[in-house]
């Protein structure tokens, strides 16, 4: 069974340990000492910004389906040219 997790932050030892995403324990496992806590933010940080991410639809949000009010579709907009 695949394994994911995206560290582990001993901070009463200072450990900080991860795995690289898509290896095994036995290839991807990296320990290291020392700012434990900056470590694991900083691992995750990197791993959220490396996915590509897309700005996203504040009418879609706001008209979001409710009990009383079902999904309704919105038209694109397009947006001004830069310039």
């Amino acid at each position: 069974m695949p394994t994911h997790f995206h560290g582990l932050a001993v901070l009463e030892a200072d450990w900080f340990i991860t795995l690289e995403a898509y290896s095994t324990p036995g290839e991807g496992l990296k320990a290291e000492t020392g700012n434990s806590l900056l470590r694991f933010v900083n691992d995750l940080l990197h791993g959220i910004s490396s996915i590509p991410m897309y700005q996203m639809s504040f009418d879609r949000y706001l008209s979001a389906a409710t009990p009383n009010r079902p999904l309704q579709r919105t038209r694109r907009k397009r947006r001004a040219a830069e310039g």
